[in-house]
């Protein structure tokens, strides 16, 4: 793993009463956008409107990380980690059995935001 994914991992931690599960470890990947869709499933409310947050406790669904920086973008799942370096315009980490897919989903993403924004 390089600098900048271990910058990029963060654990989190859930606590108080509107948890059923209690001291169990759910070593799944997500981010920050996750936290929306996480949280109002946990309270029982639809969380259809957040587009780029899914429930980190659905087992259903597709567990990732997207991110980028002002030089790169890149994408965590469970068994790959992908990082592309904009400005070299080459990849800066390709690891994992299916990293290729992987790099081909985290630039379809990152167009889709810029896609999104576009339109605002």
């Amino acid at each position: 793993m390089c600098i900048r994914d271990r910058r990029h991992t963060v654990p989190l931690i859930f606590t108080g009463g509107a948890l059923r599960r209690r001291g169990e470890r759910i070593p799944v990947v997500g981010s920050q956008t996750d936290l929306a869709a996480t949280v109002l499933a946990l309270c029982g409310l639809p969380h259809d409107e957040f587009i780029y947050s899914k429930n980190l406790l659905d087992s259903d669904a597709p567990h990732f990380a997207f991110f980028t920086d002002t030089d790169a973008v890149g994408m965590v799942n469970a068994t790959d980690t992908v990082v592309y370096n904009l400005d070299a315009d080459r990849p800066d980490v390709i690891a994992g059995p299916t990293a290729r897919g992987t790099l081909h989903r985290a630039r379809v993403c990152l167009q889709k935001i810029y896609d999104n924004l576009s339109d605002l």
